[in-house]
């Protein structure tokens, strides 16, 4: 289950750029359905 603190950092770092999109998205939708 616990990798090395590397890849652990790598997997952090490749969530927060997904959560970025995702939150892009959700507010671009907002938007769509605010209009």
């Amino acid at each position: 289950m616990f990798k090395g603190k590397c890849a652990l950092q790598g997997t952090l770092k490749e969530n927060m750029m997904k959560l970025l999109a995702v939150v892009t998205l959700l507010i671009a939708f907002l938007m769509i359905d605010v209009t």
